[in-house]
C-alpha cells in the first residue's frame, strides 16, 4: 500500500514569520498586511487559549467556527463584503501544504494509448516545426490523444484506420465541435502525408453549419457615458480608462492590450508598435493624443515592479492583468452608467467591433480598415459591413409590383 506523506508540522509562531515573509516578497499593500496581522493575532490568541502549538488546516477550521470578526457582511442573503478571515485561513493552508500563498496550478494530463504514443509525439514535433504556438500545440495534443483513445477500441495499429472506423467514431461517440473536428482533420492529413494511412481521410470530416454571427456594436453615446463614470482619482480608474481607450480608439484586441509593454509604446514618435498575439503579425498604429494622455496618467500612479507589461493588478501581488480580469472592465462601467446592454456582449472585443463599424460608416476603405485592425484575411471585414445600416439602404431594391396568385390574394383581401 502507498502512503501519502503528510506535510511537516509547523509551529504557529513559525508560520507567522513565513506568512509575512511571503507577503513582503509578493509586494502586498500595507493595509492588506495590516489586516493579516490583526486576524493572525486572533488566531494566536485562540491557539494560546486552547494550548495549540502547531498549525494544521483542522486548527484553521476550528478557529473560523468561533471567530466573529472580519467575517464580511451579508445582507438579504447576499454577501457584500469579503470574508477576510476565511481568505487568510485559505492562505495559511496553502503555506502549510505547498509553501506558497496560492495553490499551484496543475496542468491536466491527457491519456494517449501506448500503441499510438510515438505517432502522437511525431505529430506534436511536426506542429512545433511549423511554428505553432504552445497553446495551439497543447490543444492539438488534447484532441488528438482523445481521438486515438477512441481508435484504440477498434484497432491498435494506425495503418488499420479506415472510413468505417471514422464513421463509427464521428457518428456515435465523438464530440462534434469545430475545434475538435479541425484538429482531427489536421491529424488525419498528417497521417496521409507521412504515409501511415492509404487515403486522405481528412476530406471525410464535415463541419456543422454555424449561424453567421453579427458583432456587437455599442453607440458612441453609451461608450462616452461609460468613460465619464470612471473615477480618475484612483489607480484602477486611470488604468481602466486607458485600457478602454486602447480598445475603442485603436481597436486593439484584449490579448494585445494586456501584453502591451513599455517597449511597444513610442511616446516620442507617437506610435504603438507590436506583434499581435493572435496572428503574430506586426502592427503599427498612431498613438492618438487622448490615448497617450490616458496611458501617461496611469503610468504616474502605476505600482513599481519589475514587470515590463504596462497594465497590472491594483492590489498585491502586482502582476500583469489576464484576459479573465479584462472581461469585467467594460461591463462594470456600463452598469454604473445605466447603459442598456440587453442581448449585447460587454467584453472589450465589443469595442473593437464598434471601432471597425465606425470606420466603415465613415467611408474608410475596407483595405484600410483591414490594415488598421490587423486582419490577415480580407473576408474578416465583411461581417462589419452588415452593421453599416445607412450605407446598406443605398443598396435596397424597390419592392416589385404584385402579380399572379399573390396579386389575386391582395385583391380578395381588399374586397
Amino acid at each position: 500500500m502507498d502512503f501519502i506523506e503528510s506535510p511537516p508540522k509547523i509551529k504557529i509562531t513559525d508560520l507567522r514569520s513565513k506568512l509575512f515573509e511571503l507577503l513582503q516578497e509578493e509586494n502586498y499593500a500595507y493595509n492588506s498586511i495590516l489586516l493579516y496581522r490583526k486576524i493572525y493575532d486572533l488566531l494566536e490568541l485562540y491557539s494560546s487559549d486552547n494550548n495549540i502549538e502547531f498549525y494544521t488546516p483542522v486548527v484553521g477550521e476550528k478557529f473560523l467556527n468561533q471567530c466573529t470578526k472580519y467575517r464580511g457582511k451579508i445582507i438579504d442573503g447576499r454577501r457584500i463584503m469579503t470574508d477576510s478571515a476565511v481568505s487568510i485561513i485559505n492562505v495559511l493552508n496553502n503555506i502549510f501544504n505547498y509553501n506558497t500563498l496560492k495553490k499551484p496550478h496543475k496542468t491536466k494530463e491527457y491519456y494517449c494509448p501506448e500503441c499510438f504514443a510515438l505517432i502522437l509525439k511525431e505529430y506534436i514535433l511536426f506542429l512545433k516545426n511549423k511554428g505553432y504556438r504552445p497553446a495551439t500545440v497543447n490543444n492539438h495534443y488534447r484532441y488528438a490523444a482523445s481521438f486515438l483513445t477512441l481508435i484504440s477500441k477498434n484497432t491498435t495499429s494506425i495503418n488499420d484506420i479506415d472510413a468505417s472506423n471514422l464513421y463509427k467514431i464521428f457518428n456515435i461517440c465523438y464530440e462534434r465541435c469545430n475545434m475538435s473536428l479541425y484538429i482531427i482533420r489536421s491529424f488525419l492529413r498528417f497521417l496521409y502525408i507521412k504515409e501511415y494511412v492509404k487515403a486522405d481521410y481528412s476530406h471525410l470530416i464535415t463541419f456543422p453549419k454555424q449561424p453567421s454571427k453579427v458583432p456587437t456594436v455599442h453607440s458612441k453615446a453609451d461608450i462616452l457615458n461609460a468613460l465619464q463614470v470612471i473615477d480618475l482619482n484612483t489607480v484602477k480608474g486611470k488604468r481602466d480608462y486607458a485600457i478602454i481607450l486602447l480598445a475603442y480608439r485603436l481597436g486593439l484586441r484584449s490579448s494585445d492590450i494586456f501584453a502591451l509593454k513599455f517597449e511597444n509604446v513610442d511616446f516620442d514618435n507617437n506610435k504603438i508598435n507590436l506583434t499581435q498575439i493572435k496572428t503574430r503579425i506586426p502592427l503599427s498604429l498612431p498613438l492618438l493624443p487622448e490615448v497617450k494622455q490616458g496611458i501617461l496618467q496611469y503610468l504616474n500612479v502605476r505600482p513599481k515592479t519589475d514587470y515590463t507589461e504596462i497594465f497590472l493588478r491594483t492590489k498585491a501581488p502586482f502582476v500583469p492583468l489576464t484576459r479573465i480580469v479584462g472581461t469585467k472592465v467594460l461591463r462594470k462601467y456600463f452598469a454604473k452608467a445605466n447603459v442598456d446592454t440587453t442581448n449585447k456582449k460587454t467584453g472589450l472585443h465589443s469595442l473593437r467591433s464598434t471601432f471597425a463599424s465606425e470606420l466603415i460608416s465613415e467611408k474608410v476603405s475596407l483595405a484600410a480598415t483591414q490594415k488598421i485592425l490587423g486582419h490577415i484575411n480580407s473576408n474578416s471585414i465583411n461581417k462589419y459591413v452588415k452593421l453599416d445600416i445607412e450605407s446598406l439602404r443605398d443598396c435596397a431594391l424597390p419592392v416589385p409590383k404584385p402579380s399572379g396568385k399573390f396579386k389575386e390574394l391582395l385583391e380578395i383581401a381588399e374586397v
